[in-house]
């Protein structure tokens, strides 16, 4: 993005991402502080951010990472804000109230799974630590490519495949876990 651009060549530029890309940072910062309403002001806070750096001349070559990455930065304030680093999860308690009763007529897999809905997914990838809870949530809620996540998280394209792996490794082993506390 060039650097020398008119005050509303900016403000063009800066709604256009805000129209292209904030529903995805909006769901990208409720998914690692869990409050709606401290989201959206994190939000705001992104885009006021831009903004500025932008105002400055400084120059963004992706915005779409450039912006995730102001929203993880802003996030990480919000936990030291909160002096915690890891927020609660529903515990498995919450399938049960849900309806989930295990069957012996039924493979328990099979009926896990089938009940598994994207939240309950999400609650198990906030069990992850979180450099692998973000790549998940990068690569398949936002679809970024693994590219912009290596640029948005100040890493290699190689450390983002490799976290990728891990993540999904560590995930089918807590999946693993769960299913057999449940077949017992």
């Amino acid at each position: 993005m060039s650097s020398n651009k008119s005050g509303k060549e900016l403000e063009r530029t800066l709604l256009d991402a805000y129209e292209k890309y904030s529903n995805s940072v909006f769901k990208f910062i409720l998914f690692k502080i869990n409050n709606r309403e401290r989201s959206l002001e994190i939000l705001q806070e992104v885009f006021m951010k831009t903004w500025i750096h932008m105002s400055n001349n400084d120059q963004i070559e992706n915005i779409r990472a450039f912006l995730y990455k102001v929203a993880g930065n802003l996030v990480i304030d919000e936990y030291r804000k909160r002096n915690r680093m890891e927020y609660k999860t529903e515990s498995l308690d919450k399938l049960h109230e849900d309806g989930f009763e295990p069957s012996q007529s039924v493979d328990v897999s099979d009926s896990f799974i089938d009940r598994m809905d994207g939240l309950q997914v999400m609650e198990l990838v906030r069990d992850l630590p979180e450099m692998y809870a973000n790549v998940l949530f990068m690569k398949y809620t936002e679809e970024l490519s693994i590219s912009e996540i290596a640029e948005s998280a100040g890493v290699s394209e190689n450390v983002v495949s490799v976290r990728l792996n891990r993540a999904m490794s560590k995930l089918r082993n807590v999946l693993d876990t769960k299913l057999k506390k449940y077949k017992k």
